[in-house]
């Protein structure tokens, strides 16, 4: 298949016509022609490179979450004159509070607290005056209206939206008992709240690492909540690690 040549200085100077065409109609378009097994001749299949690793007189910086940098020690830094190093970083996992709440058997003005990292406080509350919250709502109280006595699984959905920050629409259950609250608050910051089980709250904190351990879950007004805070957060950990000590080889 001939194919005709396009200049360099064609595609520079932005040519109107940049078409590579072939003389031989029954090969326009082919690229590589395969045996007669359909496969792509081994001559045209390129080795693969060996892996180059350089030596290093130091360590490298750590690498990010998930990921790992590998080199050579020339006995500066971590291993011996010639050992294979690798560094890996991993780590880095959410805080969480399973059950942190359960409304089955809640009564009206129970209510609860969230204190997020750097110490603001997010009230919880159930409330019968109305069907919104809106007796109840400020800018730290997520209240929840249930004078048209909603069940102990829909407050649980309502209040997992609305901690989340949606009052009837945008959220997963999509009920209006806490619509009040809309332009009033935004839920509670740091946490996303998810239903286990049809009446039970867990909580997840939204800054992984350690520092989600500080969440705090306290009843105010009954016993809808087990005190208690967010845990098993983790940071980001590194370790280096000798793959072949050189000296043994």
């Amino acid at each position: 298949m001939a194919l005709t040549k396009v200049a360099t200085n064609m595609f520079a100077a932005g040519a109107a016509s940049k078409t590579i065409t072939s003389s031989t109609t029954g090969d326009d378009g082919k690229l590589i022609q395969l045996n007669a097994s359909g496969e792509i001749p081994e001559a045209l299949i390129p080795e693969m490179s060996p892996l180059r690793v350089d030596s290093l007189s130091a360590d490298p910086d750590n690498p990010a979450e998930g990921s790992s940098v590998l080199w050579i020690s020339d006995g500066t830094g971590s291993g011996d004159d010639g050992d294979v190093m690798i560094k890996i970083s991993a780590g880095l996992v959410a805080a969480t509070y399973t059950n942190a709440a359960d409304m089955n058997g809640f009564t009206i003005n129970d209510s609860f607290k969230i204190t997020v990292i750097g110490g603001a406080e997010y009230t919880i509350l159930t409330e019968g005056v109305d069907a919104t919250g809106s007796a109840s709502t400020t800018s730290t109280t997520i209240a929840m209206g249930c004078s048209s006595g909603p069940s102990a699984g829909t407050v649980a959905e309502t209040l997992v939206d609305a901690i989340n920050g949606f009052f009837g629409s945008g959220g997963t259950y999509n009920h209006a008992f806490a619509s009040a609250n809309s332009g009033v608050n935004t839920g509670v910051p740091q946490v996303t709240a998810t239903l286990s089980g049809s009446t039970q709250i867990t909580l997840s904190s939204d800054i992984a690492g350690t520092a989600g351990n500080a969440i705090t879950v306290a009843n105010v007004v009954g016993n809808a909540a087990t005190n208690g805070s967010l845990s098993g957060g983790v940071d980001t950990s590194t370790k280096t690690a000798t793959i072949v000590d050189w000296s043994g080889v």
